[in-house]
């Protein structure tokens, strides 16, 4: 795949609009850091702050620094400790991290912000170099998550998951020696996070259908097209083969493009990352350890995909409706989300308001729900081959590792609906009054 025909250039496209991707320079390949040292010196910027932590930075922070400084660029860094993995622990894109790092972009004067490493680390240099009004550029050190390229940044504000504009990186290299050398479990989580697209796909399409929802054929094709290709590449991702670990990168990056393209994360997330945003809240509450992002995207899809083959089981459904709540639903989101409630309560009225005014282009009749299958058939018809690729890489019996129990389960299919103003077939299923019954269901067959 050769992601340079989507970057750095208008998009004219059939949906009406011309995507508009800031990367301008992508480069996979044994010779990245010259050719980062390299867009550096001809981006004319002096003064260089890289980001990196204790482990990327053994890895990759001290050659690219090194690099750097050979081209002549004044480099400072900043380097984050990694806390101890006891009691779940973990380097944390949240306000502490982003301050220190806006600190240091203004004590070394930079010009531009180098982040060496992976999520974690790239969300916290995006968000602080686009706070700061500086550019950023990113230098992968594994295949572990779809948001390299992506505009927005996921970071974690009182417990809660939250989406923040930020800005994608101008530049992204990557050595795929390093990509294949990561630790197993980040490309587990790298594939999890592209399998999880698997129902983000179609809760966009579930959403187009039902209510018109701004669709794009081409960031779709993007995606789905990553997704496929990875699925045909599990066999080697087992073994390591560096070909299928730069496939598997590149159909992250292409995600996050589609993401840039639509200017939002809609083609790449969906109810799947609902349930691990919804995870990440029990483990700020100390509820459970915190957990990696694209195991547990991959880990919850064999569950929302569930939620999906239920729409041919069950029968007599009724137009989808998405009423008020009362007032107990109030007390009951205080209980449950605490320092989150009020995000919460925004979200599910950011949700309403939108279904409210939205027309609504099918006519609900007797034929309604099958069109509704119909028009997710081609994703539907794959989904075998989704569940062989989650048991080969370990994903679909992570649930002990997780720390999700049945209870837990039942909980986040139940809740984590409530994380986000955007559309889902947890939506749908709750606009039927069924959404607890399928979520016993799925709870009841499951082996965790």
């Amino acid at each position: 795949m050769d992601l340079s025909t989507y970057v750095n250039r208008p998009l004219p496209c059939a949906c009406g609009k011309v995507h508009e991707v800031p990367i301008r320079r992508i480069e996979i390949g044994e010779h990245a850091l010259t050719s980062l040292a390299d867009f550096v010196q001809s981006e004319s910027w002096g003064r260089v702050l890289v980001v990196d932590d204790d482990r990327t930075g053994a890895v990759l922070g001290d050659t690219v620094t090194a690099a750097l400084k050979a081209s002549g660029a004044d480099v400072s860094s900043i380097r984050f400790r990694l806390p101890s993995s006891h009691e779940g622990e973990h380097l944390t894109a949240d306000r502490e991290a982003i301050d220190l790092a806006q600190e240091a972009i203004g004590r070394a004067k930079a010009a531009v912000v180098v982040v060496v490493g992976s999520g974690t680390l790239t969300d916290i240099g995006r968000y602080a170099s686009a706070q700061s009004g500086i550019p950023f550029v990113s230098v992968a050190t594994a295949p572990s998550v779809d948001g390299y390229a992506s505009t927005v940044a996921a970071l974690q504000f009182d417990g809660m998951k939250v989406t923040k504009a930020a800005q994608a990186p101008v530049g992204i290299f990557a050595l795929p020696s390093v990509l294949a050398g990561a630790p197993w479990e980040l490309i587990q989580a790298g594939f999890g996070d592209l399998i999880g697209k698997t129902t983000s796909l179609l809760d966009w399409k579930l959403a187009c259908h039902l209510y018109s929802e701004d669709w794009c054929q081409a960031s779709y094709d993007l995606v789905a097209s990553s997704l496929n290709e990875c699925l045909t590449l599990v066999d080697r991702l087992l073994v390591r083969d560096p070909r299928a670990v730069e496939a598997l990168f590149k159909g992250l990056l292409s995600s996050g493009i589609a993401m840039a393209m639509m200017g939002n994360s809609r083609p790449a997330s969906g109810s799947e990352h609902h349930c691990s945003h919804y995870w990440d809240f029990l483990a700020y509450k100390k509820q459970r350890r915190h957990g990696s992002h694209g195991m547990q995207v991959g880990f919850a899809t064999y569950f929302t995909m569930q939620a999906y083959e239920a729409l041919a089981l069950n029968r007599g459904l009724r137009e989808p409706e998405y009423p008020e709540p009362d007032a107990g639903w109030f007390d009951e989101v205080r209980n449950r989300w605490g320092v989150a409630a009020d995000e919460v309560i925004a979200q599910q009225s950011d949700k309403r308001a939108w279904i409210r005014q939205r027309e609504k282009p099918v006519t609900w009749g007797a034929h309604a729900q099958q069109a509704i299958v119909d028009a997710l058939k081609t994703e539907l018809s794959g989904l075998a081959d989704i569940r062989r690729a989650l048991a080969l890489m370990g994903l679909s019996t992570s649930g002990a590792s997780l720390e999700v129990t049945s209870d837990v389960l039942y909980d986040t299919l139940v809740h984590a609906r409530e994380v986000r103003a955007r559309y889902t077939i947890f939506d749908f299923w709750a606009g039927q009054g069924l959404l607890e019954e399928i979520a016993q269901v799925i709870c009841e067959k499951a082996t965790l």
